[in-house]
C-alpha cells in the first residue's frame, strides 16, 4: 500500500547475467548465427531485458580446425656452380622515327616562345619467333607563346600561355640480336588409349613451360622539329598576323637496349686459402 498522496512508481528492471548450457541436438539460447556452437555443447553469454539477448562483448575467438600435411617427395634440379639469372641484352638498337603534326591552340598567339619535349614510351614489345619490335609512345610537348591582349600604335601586351600536348607515334622495326632469346614452344598434349577386355582407359600428357617476356629500356632521345605557320588568320592594327593552328615536323631518334632474363653460368675463382670446392656439375 502507498500512503495517502504519493504516487507509486514501478520497480526498476534487473539486468542480469546468465550462462546457459544446452545440447546440441537444440538451439543455443537464441544465439545469433554468426556465433556456431561446439561439438558437443554450448555456452552462450547474454544480457536478459525484455526477452532481448545479445552477445557479451569479452567473447573470445576459438581454433576452428587443425591440419598435418603431408610430406612432399622432391627431386634436384640441374644448377651448375656459379649460375645465375640475369637480365641478358638481346638488341641496344637505335630507333629513327618521322611524325608530322597539325596542333591549335586555344588562343591566337603572336608568336611561341619555348616549347619543353619529353618522350614517354608506351609500348615495346618483341614477338618472340620472330626479329620484329613494336614500339609506341607519345612526345609531351608544353607549348608557351604569347597573346595579344591590347595594342596601341606600336605597343603589343597580352599573357603568355601554356598548352601541353600529346603526339602519338608507332612503328615496328626488325633488329638484331647480339644474343638471341631463349623460350620454348608449347607442345600439344599427347593423348594415350588404353583398351583391354573390359576397361577402355584415355589419358593424356600435358607439359607447359613458362616463358620469361623480354622487356626494354629507353636509353635515351633526340628530337629535331620543326614549326610550320601555314595560315595567319587574323591581323592587328600595327600589322602583325596572329595565329592558332600551326605544324610540326619531328625527327625523333631513340636508342633502346632490349632485355629478358636468362640463365648463365658464371666462372667461380678460388675460394680463400686455397680450398679447393668441386661443385657437382662443373662447366
Amino acid at each position: 500500500m502507498t500512503k495517502k498522496g504519493k504516487t507509486s512508481y514501478p520497480a526498476p528492471k534487473a539486468y542480469s547475467w546468465h550462462r546457459v548450457w544446452q545440447s546440441q541436438e537444440k538451439e543455443c539460447c537464441g544465439e545469433p548465427t554468426e556465433y556456431e556452437c561446439e561439438e558437443a555443447s554450448c555456452e552462450v553469454d547474454y544480457c536478459a531485458d525484455s526477452e532481448k539477448r545479445a552477445p557479451r562483448k569479452d567473447t573470445c575467438g576459438q581454433v576452428v580446425s587443425v591440419r598435418t600435411l603431408p610430406l612432399c617427395p622432391n627431386s634436384p634440379g640441374n644448377v651448375a656452380c656459379g649460375q645465375v639469372k640475369v637480365p641478358v641484352v638481346l638488341a641496344e638498337p637505335t630507333i629513327q622515327i618521322e611524325v608530322e603534326a597539325d596542333l591549335e591552340l586555344d588562343q591566337y598567339a603572336l608568336e611561341i616562345k619555348r616549347i619543353k619535349k619529353e618522350v614517354v614510351l608506351t609500348q615495346c614489345e618483341l614477338v618472340l619467333g620472330s626479329n620484329k619490335l613494336f614500339i609506341g609512345g607519345y612526345v609531351r610537348k608544353n607549348i608557351e607563346y604569347a597573346t595579344v591582349d591590347c595594342e596601341h600604335c606600336s605597343t603589343k601586351c597580352g599573357d603568355i600561355r601554356h598548352c601541353t600536348v600529346h603526339v602519338p607515334f608507332e612503328c615496328v622495326t626488325p633488329i638484331t640480336f647480339a644474343n638471341p632469346p631463349q623460350f620454348h614452344a608449347a607442345k600439344p598434349c599427347v593423348n594415350i588409349e588404353f583398351e583391354g577386355h573390359k576397361v577402355i582407359a584415355d589419358e593424356s600428357i600435358c607439359v607447359d613451360v613458362k616463358n620469361e617476356k623480354p622487356f626494354c629500356e629507353l636509353l635515351s632521345s633526340v628530337i629535331y622539329e620543326e614549326d610550320i605557320i601555314q595560315h595567319k588568320d587574323r591581323c592587328c592594327d600595327s600589322g602583325e598576323k596572329l595565329f592558332k593552328k600551326f605544324t610540326e615536323k619531328m625527327v625523333i631518334i631513340l636508342t633502346l637496349k632490349v632485355l629478358q632474363k636468362q640463365q648463365r653460368v658464371i666462372p667461380l675463382g678460388p675460394p680463400p686459402y686455397h680450398h679447393h670446392h668441386h661443385c657437382k656439375n662443373d662447366y
